[in-house]
């Protein structure tokens, strides 16, 4: 005769809805925890001042455009 066995795991409620591998939330203590959780992270430093400042003038060029 064969038995079956179940677990059950509760996982925290900041996973709600999302898929996991291998059913466990990721933690690594920096900007993939934002990642993970908001869909989108803030990585201070990554792009130098004046090429973002130069990325923001040709935003605003391609919108006036338009």
């Amino acid at each position: 005769m064969a038995t079956t066995q179940v677990q059950t795991e509760t996982v925290a409620s900041r996973t709600a809805g999302k898929i996991l591998l291998k059913g466990v939330a990721p933690s690594f203590g920096d900007w993939r925890d934002d990642l993970h959780r908001d869909g989108v992270a803030v990585v201070k430093g990554a792009v130098p001042k004046e090429r973002a400042a130069e990325y923001v003038s040709q935003m605003h060029q391609w919108l006036e455009d338009l």
